[in-house]
């Protein structure tokens, strides 16, 4: 894979995700303007030198005033990454990165479960494929994103392997009792049922690494299976974002996967 056709990648990783993030800041600024006039759910205890760095972040209205001016820049950075041949400013990209962070700091980073740090993540690619002059950096972008998809994957099946009720499907059982968002129907499905999506879920998770390796079909079977599990997430937990920035983590890892297979031949 050429520089050029690395970098047009990363243009596309780039306008998918400052696209939803636009969509990330409006849902963010509706439910920052819905909450309880305590604020409790929005504003957890947090270290003093964090407040201390950062108070702005804590002051509802400074907050909303940030909200805007990050769906303002995310905007900007969509169309640019649409149009670069208009305008392209990477700064705005570092611009971007920051109001992430800072969205980060107040919602503790797990408003929508692991797909807000993951949306990190991708900050940090892009960051690393715009903002570095060498020739390489939209390459090394890809890698850094690919490998930190494929880690998430892996780190997830790990976890889930360490614990007992895992294997049992005891532990699906309790997900689906304790969510809101499940249909009534799936928490009376027999232990046995839901043991066996456990292992199927554990295995494929800690398998998902071998996916730079595969050819195309059997790298499309697995982001065909990662795309289930997330919408699983949404219909079972109701998180929505890993419907958004896992498949741009698969743009990465298919063209990694032609590097990996392009150098083993």
């Amino acid at each position: 894979m050429t520089s050029t056709e690395s970098k047009d990648l990363m243009l596309v990783i780039l306008s998918l995700f400052s696209a939803f993030q636009v969509f990330a800041c409006l849902e963010n600024l509706v439910l920052l303007r819905g909450q309880a006039p305590s604020g409790s759910v929005l504003k957890p205890t947090f270290p003093r030198l964090v407040r201390e760095l950062f108070p702005f972040v804590f002051q509802d209205r400074a907050f909303q005033a940030l909200l805007i001016f990050a769906l303002v820049v995310n905007v900007l950075v969509t169309l640019m990454a649409s149009f670069p041949q208009w305008f392209f400013d990477s700064r705005l990209i570092a611009l971007q990165g920051f109001f992430l962070l800072m969205q980060l700091i107040r919602f503790r980073g797990s408003l929508n479960g692991g797909s807000d740090f993951f949306a990190l993540h991708l900050q940090i690619g892009l960051l690393i494929g715009f903002l570095i002059p060498a020739e390489p950096a939209a390459k090394a972008g890809l890698a850094y994103i690919a490998a930190t998809t494929a880690l998430s994957f892996f780190r997830a099946g790990f976890y889930k392997a360490l614990q007992k009720k895992w294997w049992t499907g005891e532990a699906m059982a309790e997900l689906l009792k304790s969510s809101p968002f499940a249909e009534i129907s799936m928490r009376s499905w027999e232990l046995s049922r839901l043991q066996i999506i456990s292992w199927l879920t554990v295995i494929f998770q800690l398998s998902f690494p071998v996916v730079f390796i595969l050819p195309e079909t059997g790298m499309a079977v697995y982001f065909a299976l990662g795309f289930g599990m997330h919408l699983a997430n949404w219909r079972i937990l109701g998180l929505h974002r890993f419907l958004l920035y896992w498949p741009l983590g698969y743009i990465a890892i298919y063209a990694m996967n032609l590097e990996v297979l392009r150098f083993v031949n």
